[in-house]
């Protein structure tokens, strides 16, 4: 979800507004991790009790930060493959999945993707 605003700082001017949507989204996601799925400090079901424990948004807001990192590494390992793909989309507008195979076989993007740490 947060691909878009990536490569917004790797290969454009930086973030932008364009990625309201995608930060509401992957917010959200987070926050019903940590929040309703059990998978932050707590159990206890927040949402229920109407509250929102600032340590939460605070553990969320860290998530994101660390998930963009890892999302800008992604795309600047492998930004010949980024842009071959970007290439031939303003190109074709469309590409299938054979074609998108085609871009990453050509050997444009042999690195590895970093793992996260």
């Amino acid at each position: 979800m947060l691909g878009g605003r990536a490569a917004d700082i790797a290969f454009g001017d930086g973030p932008n507004t364009g990625a309201a949507e995608d930060l509401a989204q992957a917010t959200s996601l987070l926050l019903d991790g940590y929040e309703r799925q059990g998978l932050g400090t707590t159990l206890v079901a927040l949402p229920n009790f109407g509250i929102r424990h600032p340590d939460i948004i605070k553990s969320v807001d860290d998530e994101l930060k660390r998930l963009l990192d890892r999302a800008i590494a992604i795309l600047e390992a492998d930004r010949s493959v980024v842009l071959a793909l970007a290439q031939r989309l303003v190109e074709e507008r469309v590409l299938s999945g054979t074609a998108v195979a085609e871009v990453l076989s050509s050997g444009a993007g042999d690195k590895r993707i970093p793992q996260a740490a």
